[in-house]
């Protein structure tokens, strides 16, 4: 064979007769030759319904349910603490961006809205993140976040081990100056 293109017209085969796409006895058993008759007589026949099949037919235990899945909905995200937590995130990135603009385009303006914005929406972010702490190291709250769970247990365990000893050491010295405790 040579390594010139065969050209050729849709009205005329290309010359090679070795070209199993031009042989025409390659598709005479197939699917596509079979009878409809003979396909049919392959199909089982339906068979009898029992009772148990007709008594289930009647009970249906998602009748009237639109949705069969999860319940959770977006605003329920966006109100939960993770989701106050990420519009937090977004807030503060907002506030120090204007920050950020009226400290190098130093107008009256720009400083005087920055001055306005900038503190209030800090503020909020840092809310909404305590929130999200929930009151837990952050460590743990990230490695939960992470679906480290076992990590993020040894973590919560050693800071719960700090505030004891923390505490401990706070006891003895309020003992130590003689303040009675009462437990």
């Amino acid at each position: 064979m040579s390594d010139d293109p065969i050209i050729f017209t849709p009205d005329e085969p290309p010359d090679r007769p070795d070209d199993p796409a031009l042989d025409d006895t390659a598709l005479d058993e197939t699917v596509a030759e079979v009878e409809l008759d003979e396909s049919l007589d392959q199909v089982e026949p339906e068979t009898e319904e029992t009772v148990d099949e007709i008594d289930m037919l009647g009970f249906d235990p998602e009748a009237g349910q639109t949705r069969i899945g999860g319940r959770s909905t977006i605003a329920g995200h966006l109100t939960s603490d993770v989701g106050m937590f990420v519009i937090g995130l977004i807030v503060a990135m907002a506030g120090l961006s204007v920050l950020i603009y009226a400290i190098f385009n130093q107008t009256q303006t720009n400083l005087i809205i920055a001055g306005i914005v900038s503190p209030p929406t800090l503020i909020w972010a840092f809310v909404k993140w305590r929130r999200w702490l929930g009151g837990a190291p952050y460590v743990y709250r990230l490695l939960l976040s992470l679906n480290e769970k076992e990590a993020a247990e040894e973590a919560l365990e050693i800071h719960r081990e700090k505030q004891r000893k923390r505490v401990e050491k706070r006891i003895a010295e309020l003992e130590a100056k003689g303040v009675r405790i009462d437990e």
